[in-house]
This record gives structure tokens, sequence and C-alpha cells, in this order.
């Protein structure tokens, strides 16, 4: 039986943000200082790394080799010159991966994945991430920011709508497993069974 989850796209202007270079943050009695750049710097392999400890404990398995993260960075578009890191010192502990492509007529950036590793959330890193990007695309040219994320990630969900997105729409999101050769869906909403064929 296939997993069938709940998410919704969200999207917001770019632009008007206040910048902040370096914060200091709180983590229990010791003080840390991160700073927030773009990727171009970093190594495929150190982003793959961060991204699997960021998602470690995700809802979702994401346990997939190196080879398959390059894949998925290249089908859906990754640029480092638009993605954000979050680095206490020379570490990476946060990061948005997003691509750019037109979208409805418009310049669009699309979130590709974001993640901070566990024992830095919950200290404003992704919200920084964001206005971040944000005024990164501002130079870039970009006029919109799109993103998907499960209904049931609140806390996700809760820091993309406190940061001015807002919900364009909902879907199902399907899982099936690899030896199945057809995965039939009921979309709920428009009363519609969806077959997805053999591949």
């Amino acid at each position: 039986m296939p997993k069938i989850r709940k998410a919704i796209s969200l999207s917001c202007r770019v632009g008007g943000r206040k910048k902040t270079d370096s914060i200091f943050r709180q983590r229990g009695v010791k003080a840390i200082m991160l700073h927030y750049e773009s990727l171009f710097h970093i190594g495929r392999e150190e982003v793959y790394q961060s991204f699997l400890n960021a998602f470690s404990d995700y809802q979702v398995p994401m346990n997939m080799t190196f080879p398959q993260f390059e894949k998925m960075l290249k089908r859906r578009g990754f640029d480092p010159n638009v993605s954000v890191g979050a680095f206490e010192g020379d570490s990476l502990v946060g990061f948005i991966l997003n691509g750019c492509r037109m979208w409805n007529g418009k310049a669009t950036a699309y979130d590709v994945g974001t993640g901070v590793i566990p024992d830095f959330r919950k200290q404003g890193i992704t919200s920084h991430m964001l206005q971040t990007a944000r005024q990164n695309f501002g130079k870039s040219g970009v006029e919109q920011y799109v993103l998907e994320v499960l209904t049931a990630n609140t806390s996700a969900a809760n820091i993309y709508t406190k940061n001015g997105f807002t919900i364009e729409r909902e879907f199902l999101c399907c899982q099936m497993d690899r030896e199945k050769t057809e995965l039939i869906c009921y979309t709920g909403q428009s009363g519609l069974w969806i077959r997805i064929g053999s591949y």
C-alpha cells in the first residue's frame, strides 16, 4: 500500500528584507557565531553530508546515495549561486538549496530543499537563510520564490508563513515501493483516482 501525505505549495514575492551578515545565537551556555553566504564555494560532498544529517529524522526517509543526490539536484535545477548556507566557522550547519527557472512568465526561484542539522535547530537559522536568499534573488532578477512542504511538518510551514509565504495550492504526495510497477491514488478533494503507469 502506498504512503500518501498531504503537502502544500507556497510562494512569496522577492526583495525588501533587511540584510543580516553575522548572527550570534545562544546554544546552552556557549555563544556561537553564524554567518550566511551562498554555496558557490562549497563542494557537493559537503552539501550532501549536511543534507543527510539535516534530514536524518525527517518524516520521509532521505537515505539516498551521493549519485542519487547529484541527480536530484540536477533534475531540480540546483544553482549554488542562489543557494544559501548557514556556517559555524567552516561547518555547514544549515542550507537552502535553490534553483531558478521561468515559471508562469516570471523568473522564479524554487526551494529544492531546506534543512538545519539537529543540534542547531530552533535558533532562527531558517528565517535568516530565507532573508539572505531573498536579498540575493533581488540582485539576480528573481521575481518569486516557491516551495513545497508536507502539511504534517507544521514547524516548517509556520516558518515559511511567518516569512511572507502564502499557500498557493494543496496536493497529495504518494510514495511507493520500487518493486511496484503501478500506483493508484485517490486525490480526495477532486474525487478523482489517478493512475501512475509503469516505470
